[in-house]
């Protein structure tokens, strides 16, 4: 992530555990100058992220659309911080829908000159006020799952499969060392595979929540995954199996 965004995201962070910061807290809180922190605040206010009040910021009422509350955040919030810091500019990315991902997604929102290739509405809102951001949503059958809208069914697979990705992130309900990663359906399985197959980096980021659980329908080994990101407190003897299998494993 370079220097700038870092700052963005910084700042991003900050209105949003205060509700409120001026330009002088800010300041102080980033170690720069006023004009650096009124045009970056007039950068966040035009990709609808930030709202400028009372010669300070608030989070955009239009940031997102309005949804039950995330569990874990904190965990998710972490995860998406150590991903985005492996995203390069000119990358192309595959990600599917799921909180964690929305997590990363605000933060590569904060990016400039990367491809978006999702299957999530929700996920694609994120970018709508980015001009040098290329978004591009599958076609495909709307599926509304806890209750979030996403794209799945041949289409959608054979969109996707017409992109070579750098990296590809992948959210799941259920991580199983015997079992594998699992979905609650074929279809998004499916979905997952196919990203899966033209991404040259695959990646698992999920909380310790998803581990030991089993969804009816089977994505893959979790060796086939090339790096795992998630909370610290996913359980030790996993963890150690899957570095055992070859997996990288980055705790947050």
């Amino acid at each position: 992530m370079k220097k700038k965004e870092m700052r963005l995201a910084a700042i991003m962070e900050l209105i949003k555990t205060n509700q409120f910061m001026n330009i002088d807290q800010l300041c102080q809180s980033l170690n720069v100058s006023p004009a650096t922190v009124r045009r970056d605040l007039a950068f966040l206010e035009e990709i609808a992220q930030i709202q400028r009040v009372n010669g300070g910021a608030i989070i955009s009422k239009n940031q997102k659309m309005a949804l039950p509350p995330v569990r874990l955040l904190d965990e998710k919030q972490r995860i998406a911080k150590a991903a985005v810091d492996l995203v390069n500019e000119g990358d192309t990315i595959f990600m599917d829908g799921g909180t964690t991902n929305l997590e990363i997604a605000s933060k590569l929102a904060l990016f400039s000159n990367i491809t978006i290739v999702t299957t999530s509405i929700e996920l694609a809102h994120i970018f709508s006020q980015r001009k040098d951001i290329s978004i591009f949503v599958c076609g495909g059958i709307m599926s509304d799952v806890n209750p979030r809208v996403s794209i799945i069914g041949p289409l959608a697979e054979k969109m996707i499969s017409y992109f070579r990705a750098n990296l590809c992130f992948l959210g799941t309900s259920g991580i199983h060392i015997k079992s594998g990663i699992t979905a609650p359906s074929l279809t998004s399985a499916e979905v997952k595979n196919v990203m899966m197959r033209h991404a040259a980096k695959s990646i698992l980021v999920a909380d310790h929540s998803k581990f030991g659980k089993v969804h009816p329908a089977f994505v893959c080994p979790v060796e086939h995954f090339d790096m795992m990101i998630t909370d610290r407190q996913a359980p030790q003897e996993d963890i150690d199996q899957l570095a055992s299998k070859g997996v990288a494993i980055q705790l947050v």
